[in-house]
């Protein structure tokens, strides 16, 4: 008996082992075993239809109904919420840059479907190849503002989305990424200048979509990322005004809309955004006065006009061009027109009220002072005599 159990006492710590380490893995891979929201599961899956090859099997996880246990996919242990979306391609080979050539790249289109991902805080698909009219080209999505982690009511977490320059053969490479509070480092356009963010930064809050073949308009939708810091839109075929409640967006520190196709007037509420220091407006079909006020007068230290360029019907500080009195009145009567025609009702008021009150008072005397009655009468009758 004593032989019998010595091989038992010597399997059971292995087994022990065998058994926690399991459980471990199961832990760490969805702590509490919490099942994904149904909505963001079959969101997930439309982006998997998109995807036509996936050399490296990235996605062959994707089954069942619980999305949290995906390779890739890391949910809230508390929530379920889809929290991050992890598909960059590792592999990335040496013609990557010449076009889709490299083998384990992910081929297909970004479905739109991820937008309903409303507690996403960190999304990498880079290095990978996404084509097609559904993704990065055409219109941007209004439900753009259904990203509520990007709002001031939503996460205080790092969110940056940064999906720009396609490499001119129709395709589109995404080269950066939406992260969050995951440690990694962050490459993102800002100001002007090619900034590195590592995990000291919890509130960055950005929108790169440059370079790109986006058209249409911009979405007002997109002026209540109230949170938002960043918003780089260049380089693409975007056109109409810029809309005025861009300056309800408060936390903007960098704007760049250059290189598009917007018409019409700046508009004045860009004097709201108090916190901006990095603006481009410049290569676009712009026009009439540019807006002065203290906040945008300090930008572009070195060249302000810079900001402008290649607008041809810009005119005034800090270009060259000055405004011609037509643009003068126009421009002044357009933003005072309002005000001009309350003063003109209350003019025209006050004259009807005033004559009605001197006639009245005239009245009134002719009614109750017989002497000036009597001798109103009098006027009367000899005017009556000359006649």
């Amino acid at each position: 008996m004593h032989a019998t159990a010595t091989p038992l006492l010597v399997l059971l710590p292995v087994i022990c082992t065998t058994i926690f380490l399991t459980g471990a893995a199961i832990q760490l891979q969805h702590p509490d075993g919490k099942s994904c929201i149904p909505a963001e599961r079959d969101a997930l899956l439309s982006f998997k239809k998109g995807i036509t090859s996936d050399p490296a099997n990235r996605l062959s996880s994707w089954h069942g109904q619980d999305c949290c246990r995906w390779s890739g996919v890391r949910c809230s242990n508390e929530t379920g919420h889809v929290l991050k979306l992890h598909l960059r391609n590792q592999y990335r080979g040496a013609g990557f840059l010449n076009g889709c050539g490299d083998v384990n790249a992910l081929l297909g289109q970004i479905s739109p479907s991820l937008l309903s991902l409303e507690q996403l805080e960190h999304m990498d698909l880079s290095m990978n190849c996404f084509t097609g009219r559904n993704n990065l080209s055409g219109v941007i999505p209004r439900h753009v503002s259904n990203l509520t982690a990007m709002t001031l009511k939503g996460s205080t977490t790092l969110f940056a989305l940064e999906l720009s320059f396609p490499y001119g053969d129709g395709n589109i490479y995404i080269g950066a990424k939406i992260s969050g509070q995951f440690g990694e480092i962050l490459s993102i356009i800002t100001k002007g200048q090619q900034l590195r963010y590592g995990n000291a930064l919890e509130h960055f809050v950005s929108i790169d979509l440059s370079g790109n073949f986006l058209s249409g308009e911009i979405p007002t939708g997109i002026t209540s990322l109230d949170a938002l810091i960043n918003l780089n839109l260049s380089s693409n075929c975007l056109r109409g005004n810029i809309p005025n409640k861009i300056g309800d967006m408060r936390s903007l520190e960098s704007l760049d809309l250059s290189k598009n196709k917007f018409f019409g007037e700046i508009p004045s509420s860009l004097s709201n955004l108090t916190s901006l220091s990095y603006m481009n407006l410049s290569y676009n079909n712009l026009s009439g006065r540019i807006p002065s006020s203290r906040q945008l007068d300090t930008l572009g230290a070195d060249d302000p006009s810079l900001m402008y360029i290649s607008n041809n019907g810009l005119c005034g500080p800090p270009l060259l061009k000055s405004c011609s009195i037509n643009d003068n009145v126009v421009h002044g009567n357009q933003r005072s027109s309002r005000q001009q025609a309350l003063e003109l009702m209350l003019f025209d008021l006050g004259l009807m009220l005033g004559l009605a009150a001197g006639l009245w008072m005239v009245f009134c005397a002719l009614l109750f002072m017989k002497t000036w009655r009597i001798a109103y009468l009098q006027l009367i009758d000899k005017m009556s005599d000359r006649i």
